[in-house]
């Protein structure tokens, strides 16, 4: 099966927001290592290198649009195929020390399901799997937007897919993001 992941700039009141929504591998952790290594970078790397979208095309293929430019706030969501205690979670967030807890860096994420004020080994996003009922549906922010993020759910209710969805609520105040691309 070939994986993916859509890259959005999503102008909102409160300023630029990339957004990426993904599927990784469901075959093996060290498939979604080598996936989320490459994700990693692209996402973090992104506001540096700019977007696929250049200034080398013709104005017929960019519809005579200027290429956008990519803002640092980002989320990450979507269908991860991996739990919170495996490598691919430590990648994304940080490692996890048995003294000094979850050790983030610069160039992790932060997992909307605790900035929310879940247990990181609570939700369920699947059910009946061989590893049981588990959480491998995702949404991970950047530092610049944590302190924004204000519910995280998972609707267990919801019938349509093997996967529960999944809603993360941010509160952004107007202006709170630098705009790089001009007004919405």
């Amino acid at each position: 099966m070939q994986r993916c992941v859509v890259e959005a700039v999503v102008a909102t009141p409160a300023g630029d927001l990339r957004v990426y929504s993904g599927h990784l591998s469901h075959i093996s952790s060290g498939q979604r290592v080598i996936q989320v290594r490459a994700l990693m970078d692209f996402i973090m790397d992104a506001p540096v290198n700019g977007s696929a979208w250049d200034h080398t095309h013709t104005p017929d293929w960019t519809e005579g649009m200027e290429a956008p430019l990519l803002p640092e706030p980002a989320v990450l969501m979507g269908d991860m195929n991996f739990t919170h205690d495996s490598p691919e979670y430590q990648l994304v967030c940080g490692e996890l020390d048995p003294h000094f807890g979850r050790i983030s860096h610069a160039r992790t994420l932060v997992d909307a399901w605790t900035l929310a004020g879940h247990d990181v080994a609570d939700g369920v996003s699947i059910v009946d799997t061989p590893w049981g009922d588990i959480r491998i549906d995702h949404v991970f922010v950047t530092r610049s937007i944590a302190p924004f993020v204000r519910s995280m759910t998972i609707d267990s209710s919801a019938q349509g897919s093997d996967h529960f969805p999944v809603f993360a609520e941010l509160e952004l105040p107007d202006g709170a993001l630098p705009r790089k691309n001009g007004p919405p």
